[in-house]
């Protein structure tokens, strides 16, 4: 037979599902069981004949009743276990509520935050970029567009971390980096 976890015991009983003796008994009940109706039926390795096939049907049909029984014996546990832990999620969730509705607030205050940074660092590195260089960003009359327009040399990364926002010095050494390469 399996061990019988201590814990896992502790938490059905904490559960009040079936006393703690009462699934320890069930348990090894259902092991003898098994061992038992192994030895009274054995398996056996063909069959060569009516009387080994009768015998192994009537084996299969009492090696399943005594699964069928464990199967009925376990999903009675489960249920109650399933039970239990939809009550324990229920009364969590509402415990929790006002808290809830405290993380969701200050995420969206979070988020607004962040994007009003992102989008300020943007226009600061767009302003930058049209002030730098010119005769590369803004459009002289000649051309309808600029020849590269900030959304081409923009990268994402310098607005993605938070703690960078308030720097444009590593973004504004690869505009420079690119407007020198285009120039070359």
């Amino acid at each position: 037979m399996a061990e019988i976890d201590e814990t896992a015991l502790a938490t059905l009983e904490r559960a009040g599902i079936q006393p703690r003796g009462g699934f320890a008994e069930w348990l090894t009940q259902m092991a003898e069981r098994a061992r038992l109706q192994m030895e009274q039926t054995p398996v056996i390795g063909e069959i060569g004949n009516g009387e080994d096939y009768k015998y192994c049907k009537a084996t299969l049909a009492a090696y399943r009743k005594v699964k069928k029984e464990a199967e009925e014996g376990r999903k009675s546990i489960t249920s109650q276990l399933d039970a239990a832990k939809k009550a324990v999620m229920s009364f969590t969730s509402d415990s929790i509520a006002p808290i809830e509705d405290g993380i969701e607030a200050l995420s969206k205050l979070q988020r607004e935050y962040e994007d009003r940074g992102r989008a300020e660092k943007r226009a600061r590195l767009e302003a930058w970029w049209e002030e730098s260089y010119p005769q590369l960003a803004l459009c002289t009359g000649e051309a309808a567009e600029p020849l590269v327009p900030f959304s081409r040399v923009f990268d994402p990364d310098w607005v993605k971390r938070v703690g960078e926002l308030g720097r444009d010095d590593k973004a504004r050494e690869a505009m420079a980096e690119l407007a020198d390469g285009i120039a070359a």
